[in-house]
């Protein structure tokens, strides 16, 4: 299907599905009026007072690297490191390489945090990602390599195989390659073929630019394995070897000689331009549909491709990119002297070695079995922590009793990214055909996951159920559920407030939390938030919660600035506070007037980081701390020490622009002083976690010490 053919397909299908809306986009007006308020006020900070942001991604990819080198974590995790670095460098070139390639391709001079302009942060970004992609070849991939060998796991070439091995794979894969691929065959003068994203190719054949007589394209088959394994489970051959050690079996006719893998990656970017606000689900489908044949922003090849031939495939897809806005330059050219796509040694790490591996974490619950969650949430407010405590068993479990109770009258629900067998989407459906009242807001413009996000909100439409959608303008990223009850003493609403999706699989191997609570003012301000996102004209309030884009920037700087205060005062001045992110220049400037005031600021951020800790006369009360491991950190977590008296908020948001402006999201405070020690345990923690890293004034990062025994044991930190 041709490009025009999908988005009109796609356009149509949408249509229909937005006309089964109720509602079609959420509440726009009220929130599109609040963003607007929400941007940040103009801040003067001194021209070296912010760091690069892509720089502070590379740190972030560099301590993922650091974990894949270390020997003394299990040998199959830190080949798992490798596949996640791998994917986080494909998303970062679809995502902020294609925003800044597409910013020069337009003319526009925008600069960046640090004043960089979009051409000189695309120079900046090819000298960091190759600095880090040269680690990962030269040190890390060797060093796993022999490792692995020493376990009798070897990934192999075709020449490298017994003969027993060559027999089996000729008797069971070829037949099944020659029944998956096609080769495409580029005749003279014509087009270059259309190469998917991501997925590896073999170009046989030695074309130059004198012609290209010959010259074949074998795209690699996604549903055959990238690593082939061999009898015993332990050995493997790439896929590439296994079809180029044997074209002249898939050929008709005899093949060329010289066969190179190589992959391109193109831009992931939607743009959801325009007012069509009551129509956002028809715009991202459009958008969706034209992705794969987004401009190319990177051309990965084997070392062993000849420069000519490499030359060539760049003029290609430059070509290529003449109908599209896009700056493809030689030095988007990365040359592997190894394995093209990172990612794929997922399948490696996944293996069931136990003893190469963690030891599987057992999963508990915070709440008993009887009585029912809504008596336990009543007595008193329950808090989640994840990894430790089990979806299934708190999160599920909600929605599951809701579902099921008949005092139970309505249910609310936001889904930002969700699990592929979600059983949450079932409940909604079970809950509706049991007379609830059900809306789910879905987030169908949640990157990389807006074809399954548009497919949940058709079944879920199919269903019966009143689904919305966020305004094209904004993302709703918050994190929360709202259940209605009858009961004796008049209607009650049940919360929960959490700082990561609403989805199984993360929850299993990221660290988050969230508040399940029957207090009513919070009950009561996630129904207005509802209500505004479901069309309501009344501007919300809220006083308990922090809802981005209504009163969240104005809260956290007020925090902030009473910090200040009681510095100033002679009380002290203290915050500790966890993100994934820290970017919004506002916030950075407010931090810096809190050090100067004498406001001790402890920050633990996974990521970006565009703050300079540690200068002096800047910034000499901030410490940025940060930590990676077994689990990604993805906890949001505020304290504000407010002279002894502390108030601590969890929730959704960094504190980057995007949050704090331009997505829906919502902080809740925790008020139960139990589980406000237990996260002042676990801060604590982070902070004094010997393996942690200590950023510099500089945005290096150091890391404290080595590795102990005790370490390489997984244990689940107390904000997890």
């Amino acid at each position: 299907m041709q490009v025009n053919d999908a988005v009109s397909a796609a356009r149509l299908d949408t249509r229909m599905t937005a006309s089964r809306s109720e509602d079609g986009a959420a509440g726009a007006g009220v929130l599109e009026q609040a963003a607007r308020s929400a941007a940040p006020g103009k801040v003067s900070l001194p021209g070296d007072a912010l760091l690069n942001m892509e720089l502070s991604n590379f740190s972030f990819n560099a301590r993922v690297l650091e974990l894949a080198m270390d020997a003394r974590i299990p040998l199959l995790e830190r080949v798992r490191f490798v596949a996640i670095l791998g994917g986080n460098l494909d998303e970062f070139f679809m995502t902020r390489v294609a925003g800044f390639k597409r910013q020069v391709a337009l003319g526009n001079e925008k600069t960046t945090l640090d004043g960089r302009t979009p051409d000189e942060q695309l120079r900046l970004i090819a000298v960091g990602s190759r600095e880090l992609i040269a680690t990962v070849y030269d040190r890390a991939l060797p060093d796993l390599r022999r490792d692995l060998a020493e376990e009798g796991i070897e990934i192999l070439g075709w020449s490298g195989l017994s003969p027993t091995e060559t027999a089996y794979l000729l008797r069971n894969y070829i037949g099944e390659l020659d029944a998956v691929i096609t080769p495409v065959s580029i005749a003279p003068g014509a087009a270059f073929p259309h190469v998917r994203n991501l997925r590896p190719a073999l170009l046989v054949g030695n074309p130059s630019p004198a012609g290209n007589a010959g010259t074949t394209i074998v795209e690699l088959p996604g549903d055959v394995p990238r690593l082939i394994p061999l009898p015993g489970g332990r050995r493997f051959i790439p896929l590439e070897e296994v079809l180029r050690s044997n074209l002249d079996r898939l050929f008709e006719a005899p093949p060329p000689t010289g066969a190179h893998l190589f992959r391109v990656t193109r831009s992931g970017n939607l743009s959801l331009e325009g007012d069509e606000v009551e129509d956002v689900v028809g715009i991202v489908a459009e958008n969706v549909a034209k992705r794969p044949f987004q401009p190319v922003v990177r051309l990965e090849v084997e070392a062993s491709m000849p420069e000519e031939t490499r030359d060539w495939l760049l003029d290609e897809m430059r070509i290529e990119a003449r109908t599209r806005l896009s700056d493809l330059r030689s030095e988007d050219v990365y040359v592997a002297p190894g394995m093209l796509d990172l990612k794929g040694l997922d399948e490696l790490a996944v293996l069931p070695i136990p003893e190469l591996r963690y030891p599987r974490q057992k999963r508990t619950s915070p709440l008993r079995k009887r009585p029912s969650i809504f008596a336990q949430i009543r007595r008193s407010e329950v808090l989640v922590r994840y990894p430790t405590h089990s979806f299934e068993k708190t999160v599920e479990r909600f929605v599951f009793e809701a579902a099921h109770d008949p005092k139970v009258e309505s249910i609310r629900i936001t889904l930002y990214r969700t699990n592929r067998a979600s059983k949450i989407v079932r409940l909604l459906r079970r809950a509706h055909r049991n007379g609830k009242r059900v809306i789910a807001l879905i987030e169908v413009k949640a990157s990389f996951d807006e074809r399954r996000n548009i497919e949940w909100a058709r079944a879920l439409e199919a269903a019966g159920i009143r689904v919305l959608y966020g305004p094209h303008s904004l993302k709703v990223h918050a994190k929360i559920a709202s259940v209605a009850r009858r009961e004796r003493d008049g209607r009650r609403l049940y919360s929960y407030v959490g700082t990561g999706n609403l989805n199984a699989a993360t929850a299993a191997g990221y660290t988050d939390l969230g508040i399940l609570t029957a207090n009513e003012e919070i009950g009561s301000e996630l129904e207005q938030l509802f209500d505004a996102m479901g069309g309501a004209q009344a501007a919300p309030h809220f006083e308990r919660l922090l809802v981005a884009p209504f009163n969240m920037r104005r809260r956290f700087l007020e925090l902030i600035e009473r910090e200040l205060d009681h510095a100033a005062a002679g009380r002290g001045g203290a915050m500790t506070v966890k993100l994934n992110g820290l970017a919004d220049r506002e916030m950075i400037a407010a931090l810096y007037r809190a050090s100067a005031a004498g406001v001790q600021v402890d920050l633990i951020v996974r990521g970006i980081n565009a703050l300079r800790p540690r200068v002096p006369g800047l910034s000499d009360n901030i410490r940025v701390v940060a930590l990676a491991g077994r689990y990604l950190e993805h906890s949001r977590i505020f304290r504000f020490n407010n002279a002894g008296d502390p108030e601590h908020f969890i929730g959704s948001a960094d504190w980057r622009g995007r949050n704090l402006s331009r997505r829906v999201e919502v902080v809740t405070p925790v008020l139960d002083p139990a589980h406000t020690a237990r996260i002042d345990e676990g801060l604590a923690e982070d902070l004094a976690d010997p393996l942690a890293w200590d950023m510099q004034p500089d945005g290096s990062y150091t890391r404290r010490g080595e590795l102990s025994a005790e370490a390489v044991e997984p244990t689940t930190r107390s904000d997890s």
